[in-house]
């Protein structure tokens, strides 16, 4: 195209658009179109979320998302100057992004989504602004990771009421929290690195604050007096479950049958109906690429080029520190800080839910609610005030190292589908503040990048927990590369990551359970070295390595062997029975299976009941009562998951009481903004809850959490027979075992434990919008997949459950009576078989494909739009 206004949208028959055109304006425009063209009402939602006042649109579900909105982010005012700062091509790209929503939201004023009805609420114009709402929350929420300080504290505070000793608590506390990577981590590097901190000994740590951790037992949020205490980790409300978190594998050329690299990228950020990512490609202007926008933002943050291709998991560094202030003993905006009482700025904000966004939501109308907001400034930054314990007269900030640097990080993510190369693309990353970790692979290599801004902290305090303000204090910060953690071409032939860390001896962050000795990532590499012993691998394999991946159990694989060693040295003959289940399991690899095939070729099945691959990379069948009964195959993940739950009472119960963790296996549709719950595959999707019981059970704390004392308590959690053992973990590894078999034997009214086959566990998408919740079997897997091989200009991919979301007024009877157009769920199927649709990059490629094809003029802003013709294909 050579008119710098024209714009040309090629649409397939997923409704997957690609936009061609010849200057950034233009180039935003035409993607501002075709995504307002479907999802106008997922992006309006998403911009009230930004600018945190959503409950006003969709009612008081949205208050807690608001409220953290609102304390930890930013005002319309501070996103505007973000947005004056901009170079004048960047804010090009914006403007013409806005004009693009605005053109397609004034040709569907007659037929709005019928959300906006439901809700009586018409969708403002589009500005520049509400886009960098979004991107401030996006990136801003789930970018920066730490701030468990307070749930730390308060862990620990515990441990200390229980076992009667600070100095036992600390030691024991060090087992479910460390600073280094460990040495038997599966880190993504092969090399180990400077984490920055070390643990201190017990007399090194000052006493002040340990004495503050006792504060937060008591912890409410900021000018509350009751409620639970949480960071930005999760986001809650109608965007409950989004975040980056996800896996990936970049494979050399000398493992795979072109001899070039291949790829799979799968970011996992929940599952949305529609989903709250979007399709498209992008043609001009620089760009050449295809791939996934974050809805109501432009250009791709995960896709490929002719030349690579590139994804991104959570990198997961530990970027905010948690300040313990003294409050003044009468006053609740003063406090205590470098020798002299100051005043917190202060802000009162209402929240004023919507009686109609209430209604849709199934709730009942709420009133106004105030919220009192207070932040610390000193040198320049700025610290939100989090939580408080009005009575203790202590209360918690909390500073970020990225504060402000949102808009300009984002654009320049949004800047690789501009480069021409994986080394100028992982090059042009080198300041990136934001902890991440991006992959890519071209037609020669493959790269990798973790990065983030992060502090340099003191060594004379324990960051695990809040910092007494008077001991507070960063040394600076290094970013990007300047962190030492990249690689090119590694000598095992590939990388692979599931969040997990980036190397060993690196900062393992302040979340209890991070990056231990046990990981997800542990089952990615198991199932990569299983098919690389059969040879190298092809596109199809790189799918099926996806595929087991997503369907066997990375957390159980970890804890089952010693149930099952337990079971097989019993005299009970139903014990016995038990560890052949778990023996049948392990064979399988920890299968979720279902209606199991006898096909030798698991590429070539269909269902979840593939042929699992032994360790020696040889196929196996297990077909063992593969009925197809919408049960699973093996009744040890049910008496894995009863025993599992017995023992997290038994071992952790005497002494957390309750702040032990819940293990919930059910994934949810909704995720409490503290809850650590996957929202893939539940407590069955990551190893969290498990690095520290794992390493008991191998003996590897320093605690002996299998020691629990004759008259211990082990707290009521509605569990039957949850009471401590003799101390013995084999003794109470069996008495769990036994347990768990009483109530799974009542359960199925079998004494016999192959006939303990539960029912398919079910993951949700939540919906945003008209649209119903639906549901299919639990996997755990990106919401979004793309597998390619750059070389040949190879590329394939799947969006459940589809591209579209628009629900018009005369659709929305038949949606409310379970009558879906096919469009909006047209990839569901192919998602839960795990097939993929062509995702072309080439212009002569995307032109086979296209169905529909859509010239127009990229108008300035604000002028009315002219139409040259919607011409079908």
């Amino acid at each position: 195209m050579t008119d710098e206004k024209g714009v040309e949208l090629l649409t397939d028959e997923y409704g997957v658009s690609h936009v061609y055109a010849d200057s950034r304006y233009a180039l935003g425009y035409g993607q501002g179109y075709a995504q307002a063209r479907d999802h106008l009402f997922q992006m309006d939602v998403l911009r009230h979320v930004g600018y945190g006042d959503s409950a006003s649109v969709l009612g008081p579900g949205q208050v807690a998302s608001d409220r953290q909105v609102r304390r930890d982010l930013y005002t319309e005012a501070q996103l505007e100057q973000q947005l004056r700062g901009l170079r004048p091509e960047a804010r090009a790209h914006l403007e013409g992004f806005a004009a693009g929503v605005n053109r397609r939201r004034a040709e569907a004023m007659r037929d709005l989504p019928a959300e906006f009805l439901t809700l009586g609420h018409l969708p403002e114009p589009w500005k520049p602004v509400d886009t960098v709402a979004i991107l401030a929350y996006t990136i801003g929420v789930f970018g920066v990771f730490g701030g468990h300080e307070i749930g730390n504290a308060a862990r620990f505070a515990r441990l200390e009421e229980t076992l009667g000793d600070r100095a036992t608590a600390y030691e024991a506390y060090g087992d479910l929290n460390w600073l280094r990577v460990p040495d038997d981590h599966t880190a993504t590097l092969d090399d180990t690195h400077d984490g920055g901190e070390d643990l201190l000994g017990f007399d090194d740590v000052p006493d002040e604050q340990f004495d503050l951790a006792e504060a937060a037992l008591g912890a409410v949020p900021w000018g509350e007096r009751e409620g639970e205490v949480f960071g930005l980790q999760r986001a809650s409300g109608v965007m409950s479950g989004f975040e980056w978190g996800s896996n990936a594998l970049a494979v050399s050329g000398e493992h795979t049958e072109t001899g070039s690299p291949l790829m799979f990228g799968g970011p996992q950020m929940g599952y949305f109906r529609p989903p709250v990512i979007h399709e498209v490609g992008l043609h001009g202007a620089g760009f050449d690429c295809a791939g996934i926008a974050v809805v109501g933002t432009p250009a791709i943050v995960i896709g490929r080029t002719p030349e690579f291709a590139w994804s991104v998991t959570s990198g997961y560094d530990d970027m905010r520190d948690t300040v313990a202030l003294r409050l003044h003993p009468t006053d609740d905006d003063r406090y205590y800080w470098r020798g002299r009482w100051r005043e917190f700025r202060t802000e009162e904000v209402t929240h004023a839910p919507s009686r109609l966004g209430a209604l849709a939501d199934g709730r009942r109308p709420a009133g106004k609610e105030t919220q009192q907001l207070a932040w610390v400034e000193a040198g320049g930054v700025t610290m939100p005030v989090v939580a408080w314990n009005p009575t203790e007269r202590v209360a918690w900030a909390q500073r970020t190292t990225t504060r402000g640097e949102e808009l300009e990080a984002a654009l320049s993510w949004a800047e690789l589908g501009a480069m021409d190369s994986a080394a100028e693309a992982k090059a042009h990353l080198a300041e990136f503040p934001f902890s991440f970790n991006f992959l890519f692979a071209d037609d020669e290599e493959v790269r990798y990048l973790h990065t983030g801004r992060v502090p340099e902290r003191p060594d004379d305090v324990d960051p695990r927990l809040p910092v007494p303000a008077d001991e507070f204090r960063w040394h600076g910060t290094r970013v990007g590369a300047g962190l030492g953690l990249s690689g090119t071409d590694p000598e095992r032939g590939y990388f692979c990551q599931w969040n997990n860390a980036p190397a060993t001896g690196w900062r393992a962050g302040d979340q209890e359970g991070q990056w231990g000795s046990v990981h997800r990532v542990d089952l990615l590499e198991t199932v990569v070295e299983e098919h690389l012993a059969d040879g190298p691998l092809s596109m199809d394999s790189v799918e099926v390595v996806l595929k087991e991946a997503a369907t066997r159990d990375p957390v159980a694989r970890h804890s089952a062997p010693v149930f099952a060693d337990v079971a097989r040295e019993s005299d009970d003959p139903q014990l016995r029975a038990i560890a052949e289940e778990f023996d049948a399991w392990h064979e399988s690899g920890y299968s979720w299976a279902e209606g199991a095939t006898d096909s030798d070729d698991p590429s070539r099945d269909g269902g979840f009941g593939w042929a699992a691959r032994s360790a020696a990379g040889r196929s196996r069948r297990h077909g063992r009562r593969a009925d197809g009964d919408g049960r699973y195959d093996f009744a040890a993940m049910a008496i894995w998951e009863e025993t599992r739950l017995e023992l997290q009472a038994r071992v952790f119960g005497p002494v957390l009481g309750d702040l032990t963790p819940e293990l919930v296996f059910d994934p949810p549709l909704d995720s409490h903004p503290e809850a650590d719950e996957d929202t893939h595959a539940g407590d069955h999707a990551r190893t969290l809850r498990d690095v520290a019981f794992v390493a008991a059970l191998r003996g590897q704390t320093a605690h002996d959490w299998f020691d629990v004392p004759e008259d211990g308590e082990t707290p009521d959690d509605d569990r039957d027979g949850a009471s401590p053992g003799d101390g013995g973990r084999d003794a109470m590894v069996e008495a769990a075992l036994r347990a768990a078999a009483e109530r799974l034997a009542e359960e199925f009214e079998s004494d016999d434990p192959g006939d303990w086959r539960r029912d398919v566990r079910h993951t949700g998408f939540s919906p945003m919008g008209a649209l119903p919740a639906c549901e299919i079997p639990m996997v755990n897997r990106g919401s979004w997949n793309q597998v390619v091989s750059p070389a040949e200009d190879r590329g394939r991919g799947v969006l459940a459950p589809s591209n579209g979301g628009h629900v018009s007024v005369g659709e929305l009877l038949g949606v409310a009576r379970g009558n879906v157009p096919d469009r909006l769920e047209d990839q569901l199927a192919m998602y839960v078989a795990f097939d993929y649709k062509p995702f072309p990059v080439a212009r002569r490629r995307v032109e086979e494909r296209a169905e529909h094809r859509t010239r127009m003029d990229a108008e300035p802003p604000g002028r009315l739009p002219r139409l040259r013709g919607l011409l079908g294909r």
